[in-house]
């Protein structure tokens, strides 16, 4: 049962769990946004950007 507006809304977490998800920061970061699928692969990207 996943619509537009959750893919809408996960891809906006997305953007802000990548900014906060830095170490530590990658925990409060699922928590607040309830979300952390997103964080292993950005945590990845973000490496590799770096």
């Amino acid at each position: 049962m996943q619509s537009s507006v959750f893919g809408q809304i996960a891809e906006i977490v997305g953007v802000g769990c990548a900014e906060m998800c830095d170490g530590r920061s990658r925990v409060g970061c699922w928590l607040s946004f309830g979300v952390k699928t997103r964080c292993t692969p950005i945590k990845q990207i973000g490496a590799r950007h770096a």
